[in-house]
């Protein structure tokens, strides 16, 4: 009688299209949830702030998310680790790097806060936000998203997917009841930063008591020499994601503070509802970036043609997300802001339109840049420098109208488009070629 051999789990370097589904169902499920919380705080809060409140409000969101970069690449750099050590099975090895290297993302976090309380004076005169107490909660929420942000990048890298999405899940929910409680009490935007920063903080405690505690593990952990070298590699990396992450943030970012700046009160805060509408897309084509990222960082080292089912796979998706995304803004332009934010915000519908296409290209580029710092290729950080350069200095000189604003946007976004796509391509090229075809 023949003898029939034991068949193996699939690899978890090859591309599985059951458990690549799955693991995408948990993490960019658990995102949608966490976004629709997210826009229900805008729209509820924009009510309850007011055009003027809200634009300030807005303004602060997109310094947060411009600093919040430190975060970004420690998360990064977390979930590249972890990605490699689950990839080789080294599960016992996630456990003691999380315990080892939290202490160093939590010292980043406290630092950015710090720098940002050191910046406050002057940027408190540039957006006419007077109120300490503001400040003082901006840079609360700015530790604990840092922080927060580091732990799940390595409950991605993990594949503990459905820890992520609690984690996001938990800080949306409790962020947005935070913040309405404090604005009904009267404490208006320092309310909404206050909110903000409750919600970051139960969801790092989600993430971060789990990842620390997890004993069911493939096989023991490794320890010695790595030990000593896991604050260095996570540093010296999180600096080289973060000179890439910065850049591609502040192209989607730095245009309400411009407009902050130079648009009245009323202005600003149209200005700023068209935005915070027209970013759903690249926030939307983002979370396939969550799976993505940890698929790429395990398979850019072993299977090229697994690297590049996943890269059609998402990028197919991404695309069509964004055309999604700008043709609603184009047809339907009144109706997403009246529904959004309500009848007093009806002028922003005419900005919508154009901002969208704005929008759906750094959709793209972000989905790009996601890739290449997932595999560490950071090259294209040059790029993504001198795009951040020339539309800061247009945006400072001739940014004087919405339209001006956007337009400068557009070019600077279509011009790093052609070097994303190059890079990706060589990246691709240098992935292993293997004799075994991905699992399907």
């Amino acid at each position: 009688m023949d003898l029939i051999e034991p068949v193996a789990n699939p690899s978890r370097s090859s591309f599985d299209v059951r458990r690549f589904a799955g693991d995408a169902g948990l993490a960019v499920g658990g995102a949608l949830i966490a976004n629709a919380f997210n826009y229900v705080f805008h729209a509820m809060l924009s009510r309850s702030l007011g055009p003027t409140n809200y634009g300030t409000l807005a303004a602060l969101i997109s310094i947060a998310a411009i600093m919040g970069v430190i975060g970004s690449a420690i998360n990064v750099v977390a979930m590249r680790e972890t990605a490699r050590m689950w990839a080789a099975h080294d599960d016992g090895a996630i456990v003691g790097f999380v315990r080892r290297t939290a202490w160093y993302a939590t010292g980043i976090g406290a630092a950015a806060a710090v720098a940002l309380l050191a910046g406050a004076p002057l940027l408190a005169g540039y957006l006419h936000v007077a109120q300490p107490f503001v400040w003082l909660a901006f840079a609360l929420y700015l530790l604990v998203g840092i922080t927060a942000s580091y732990a799940r990048g390595a409950a991605q890298g993990a594949h503990r997917f459905g820890l992520f999405a609690a984690s996001l899940i938990t800080e949306a929910i409790v962020k947005l009841a935070s913040a309405l409680a404090l604005v009904a009490l009267g404490f208006a935007v320092f309310g909404a930063m206050g909110g903000l920063a409750i919600g970051s903080a139960a969801g790092l405690a989600v993430v971060m008591f789990a990842m620390a505690r997890r004993r069911n593990v493939d096989k023991p952990a490794v320890v010695g020499a790595a030990v000593a070298t896991d604050h260095l590699r996570l540093g010296s990396e999180s600096l080289k994601v973060l000179a890439v992450s910065a850049g591609t943030t502040a192209l989607v970012f730095l245009d309400p503070i411009f407009a902050k700046h130079h648009l009245d009160g009323q202005t600003a805060g149209f200005y700023g509802a068209a935005g915070t509408l027209a970013r759903i897309i690249p926030f939307a084509v983002g979370l396939i970036s969550l799976i993505l990222m940890p698929k790429s960082a395990a398979l850019h080292r072993s299977s090229r043609a697994s690297l590049e089912r996943v890269l059609q796979v998402t990028f197919g998706a991404g695309i069509a997300g964004s055309l999604f995304g700008l043709l609603c803004a184009w047809l339907v332009p009144g109706l997403l802001v009246r529904v959004m934010f309500g009848a007093q915000f009806g002028p922003a519908a005419t900005i919508l339109p154009l901002y969208a296409v704005d929008a759906s290209l750094i959709a793209i580029c972000i989905m790009g840049t996601s890739y290449l710092v997932a595999v560490g290729d950071y090259a294209i950080g040059w790029y993504v420098f001198a795009a951040v350069a020339a539309e800061a200095v247009l945006m400072a000189v001739f940014g004087l109208t919405p339209f001006r604003l956007i337009g400068i946007g557009i070019a600077a976004n279509a011009l790093l488009l052609p070097a994303i796509v190059t890079h990706t391509w060589r990246s691709v090229k240098e992935a292993p070629v293997v004799d075994a075809s991905p699992s399907l």
